[in-house]
């Protein structure tokens, strides 16, 4: 096991290692996270297509959006 003296160059090893370290776990954190906003959007999606199936003014009132949105 390397020790690190507490020299100016191990100050600088320990701070890059730190460093990527938040890196790494910012980088881990934005994926979980966007994961999850995936997985919610399809639950609604899921959701939203079970309703369109069993009631048709959902299909309506989604075509009336639609058409608001584009004019």
């Amino acid at each position: 096991m390397t020790t690190y003296s507490m020299t100016h160059a191990g100050l600088d090893r320990m701070v890059t290692g730190a460093s990527l370290f938040a890196r790494l776990t910012a980088t881990l954190t934005h994926s979980l996270e966007a994961r999850r906003a995936a997985r919610r959007q399809a639950f609604e999606d899921a959701q939203f297509l079970a309703a369109a199936e069993t009631d048709p003014r959902v299909l309506s009132d989604l075509r009336a959006a639609i058409a608001r949105a584009s004019d």
